[in-house]
C-alpha cells in the first residue's frame, strides 16, 4: 500500500497518543477499504476505546507485557481466542519497521499431531481465558462498565472448550499459548495441549511487515506472534496498524457459529 512515514508523523508513545492523529487518515483508509473485501470490520470496546484501526507500538511501561505493545517476544496466539466471536481475519499494515522486527506466523496445516492428541483437542477439555489487555484498558478510563464486568467474568470462570474444530481432517484452531490450559486433572488433554503447542513452535516462521506492507492471517488457521525487540521511543520504533474482520462462516467451521462479533 502507499504509505508515507513522514506524514504519519512520529512513532506514538502510546495508543493514547495516537487516537486523535489524523495523519494516518490515508493510510488507515486504504486498510479499511481491502480489509472490508474480506467480511465485516469490527472492534473489541476493550481496546483502544473501541477504535476500528488500531496501533502496535512499543509502550515503556509494558515492555514485559504479553501484548501488541510489549516488546518481549510476545507468544503464538490466535487473536482474541478466548471468545466464540472472535475474528476470521486480522489485517496488519507497516507503517514502519525499520529494525526489521519480524511477526510469527505458524499454520494448523503444518501441525502433526497422534491422533489421540488430536481427538482431545477436539473436545471442550480446555480454558482459554482473555488476555490483560482486555481487562486494563477499559479499567483505565470506565471502571464500573458492564462489559469489563463480563470480562472479568470470562477471565476467572471461562467455559471449557475445543482447540480444533471443524473438519477433522482439515481443522481450524483457536489457541492462546500464554492463556490456554487444560482442564483441572485432565492429564490427557495436558499432553494433547503440550504436543500441539510443540508443534505450532516448531512449525512457526518469521514474516517482516515492512513500510507498507500488509499481511493478512487468517485467524482461524494460522496463529501469529512477534519476536523480542529493543525499542528506542524515539519515534522510529516499530509501527503497524491493525484491524479485525468478521466474515461468513466456511461451511467446515461447523453449522450455526457466528463470527459476527458482538460486545463481549
Amino acid at each position: 500500500m502507499r504509505v508515507d512515514p513522514d506524514r504519519c508523523g512520529s512513532t506514538p508513545l502510546s495508543w493514547q497518543e495516537a487516537l486523535d492523529d489524523s495523519r494516518q487518515d490515508l493510510e488507515e483508509a486504504q486498510l479499511a477499504l481491502l480489509a472490508s473485501c474480506l467480511g465485516d470490520v469490527f472492534a473489541w470496546p476493550t481496546i483502544q476505546r473501541g477504535r476500528m484501526v488500531q496501533n502496535l507500538i512499543p509502550v515503556e511501561s509494558d515492555r514485559e507485557e504479553q501484548s501488541g505493545h510489549g516488546s518481549v517476544a510476545l507468544e503464538w496466539h490466535t487473536e482474541d481466542g478466548f471468545h466464540q466471536d472472535r475474528c476470521r481475519y486480522l489485517a496488519l499494515l507497516g507503517i514502519r519497521n525499520p529494525d526489521q522486527v519480524p511477526t510469527t506466523l505458524g499454520s494448523v496445516h503444518d501441525v502433526r499431531l497422534a491422533e489421540h492428541h488430536r481427538s482431545a483437542l477436539h473436545e471442550r477439555r480446555f480454558l482459554i481465558r482473555p488476555d490483560l489487555e482486555h481487562l486494563r484498558q477499559l479499567a483505565e478510563f470506565a471502571p464500573e462498565n458492564e462489559i469489563l464486568r463480563r470480562a472479568h467474568e470470562m477471565n476467572e470462570n471461562p467455559e471449557p472448550v475445543a482447540l480444533l474444530f471443524g473438519d477433522p481432517k482439515a481443522p481450524c484452531l483457536r489457541i492462546d499459548a500464554p492463556y490456554t490450559t487444560a482442564l483441572p486433572d485432565d492429564d490427557e488433554a495436558a499432553e494433547a495441549l503440550a504436543a500441539v503447542v510443540d508443534e505450532l513452535s516448531r512449525a512457526q516462521r518469521d514474516v517482516v511487515v515492512g513500510e507498507g506492507d500488509v499481511l493478512i492471517v487468517d485467524n482461524y488457521r494460522a496463529v501469529h506472534g512477534r519476536r523480542a525487540f529493543h525499542p528506542r521511543f524515539d519515534g522510529t520504533d516499530r509501527w503497524l496498524k491493525r484491524m479485525s474482520v468478521a466474515s461468513t462462516p466456511l461451511s467446515d467451521v461447523g453449522a450455526g457459529m457466528d463470527t459476527r462479533a458482538q460486545a463481549l
